[in-house]
């Protein structure tokens, strides 16, 4: 099908540095794909009412549910990946006395074994702690690595839920480059020999057996940004407001939501990022599983159009408004305009079309140059 639609650079965020994109709490967990926070924003300004309750039902790293909250929106998201659930918690957090007294305790647990400091290792010896984090963890972690993060373990396992997953996703954040993984790409493997050259960063040699690590000192900045950040948002936002991440199939989204008034995502890409294998550290250590069968886009482009139907037929039996699809183009076999058709068969209505230029090529292999963002209305 063709669709009209015109270039319109007031969606490009262009002069938005990263510092503004990735501010907040946004930079809590890195995720493939996902897209800028001034999207939703400006799509949930644009087209809500102000009682209106926001769904994202591929809601990833919780740019949208986020950025709803912010706006003063109700809002719901689906993903069927476990570590999104985790970071969309940590950045949803509802901050109290007890909360803080537990960050707080942790950060001065790691604050007195930062390893700038000189006698940590005669006042905090690691040797009794279990250097196996999981199967095969000793090829992906020095043994002193594995021992520093098996009692960080220890310690955070002592808090509450929601304060031991704020910091494992502070944690998450940083594995890969705590490990033995190369630097040079961006899916975790591990060098063919110790002693390597870092294709990405300038061919400089990294030796994993002698390069320094600082394991306490690199998590107790995370926490600390992680905290300031959470606080700051707490602050600014309405703690009355759902705001609530669903592990759950969007395929079956009737099942977890029964109305909402506005709808905004970035469904995945018909050749999805397997997210699974992107950050199969986490998933190993926090014991996090998910089946590649309920990944839509990872079975090629026939099924991925049929689960795209799939989810565009549910979402017309709960949306009673705005439907905003953000989805990049793909030039080859216009695989993005076979979604929107599929939209528009479950019954909704085409009523705006907006193109941005992509200027910042971080996903995707920087291979889409434009992102469209679609409007429809039920």
């Amino acid at each position: 099908m063709s669709i009209n639609s015109s270039y319109d650079n007031s969606w490009d965020f262009s002069d938005v540095p990263l510092s503004i994109r990735q501010g907040g709490v946004h930079f809590f967990h890195h995720y493939t794909a996902k897209f800028i926070p001034q999207i939703p924003e400006k799509f949930i300004t644009k087209y809500s009412h102000n009682c209106d309750v926001v769904l994202d039902p591929f809601m990833g790293s919780g740019t949208t549910l986020i950025v709803a909250k912010s706006l003063g929106k109700h809002s719901y998201g689906l993903d069927t990946n476990p570590l999104s659930i985790k970071i969309v918690k940590a950045k949803t957090i509802l901050v109290n006395e007890n909360v803080l007294k537990e960050i707080d305790d942790f950060l001065y647990w790691l604050s007195v074994r930062k390893e700038n400091l000189n006698h940590q290792l005669s006042l905090f010896d690691s040797s009794n702690d279990d250097p196996n984090l999981f199967p095969g963890s000793e090829l992906w972690f020095r043994i002193d690595v594995a021992k520093k993060l098996r009692s960080i373990i220890n310690k955070y396992s002592t808090y509450s839920d929601e304060v031991k997953n704020f910091i494992e996703v502070g944690l998450s954040d940083l594995l890969k480059g705590m490990s033995n993984a190369r630097m040079d790409n961006n899916l975790p493997t591990l060098p063919d020999n110790p002693i390597y050259i870092d294709r990405k960063h300038y061919y400089r040699e990294v030796n994993n057996d002698t390069r320094e690590i600082l394991v306490y000192s690199r998590l107790f900045s995370q926490i600390s940004r992680m905290k300031k950040a959470i606080i700051d948002f707490n602050k600014k936002t309405d703690s009355s407001l759902i705001c609530k991440p669903i592990q759950g199939d969007a395929r079956e989204l009737s099942k977890y939501i029964n109305s909402c008034d506005l709808v905004i995502t970035s469904p995945p890409y018909w050749s999805a990022q397997n997210y699974q294998k992107l950050h199969c550290l986490s998933f190993s250590l926090f014991n996090l599983s998910i089946n590649e069968k309920d990944e839509i886009g990872r079975n090629g482009h026939p099924n991925y159009q049929e689960d795209m139907e799939k989810v565009n037929k549910e979402l017309a039996k709960v949306l009673k408004g705005y439907y905003g699809l953000v989805i990049g183009e793909d030039s080859k076999n216009n695989e993005h305009l076979k979604v929107v058709d599929g939209v528009i068969k479950a019954g909704f209505k085409l009523v705006d079309t907006f193109i941005r230029q992509i200027s910042n090529q971080t996903f995707f292999s920087k291979q889409i140059k434009n992102e469209y963002i679609y409007v429809f209305k039920i």
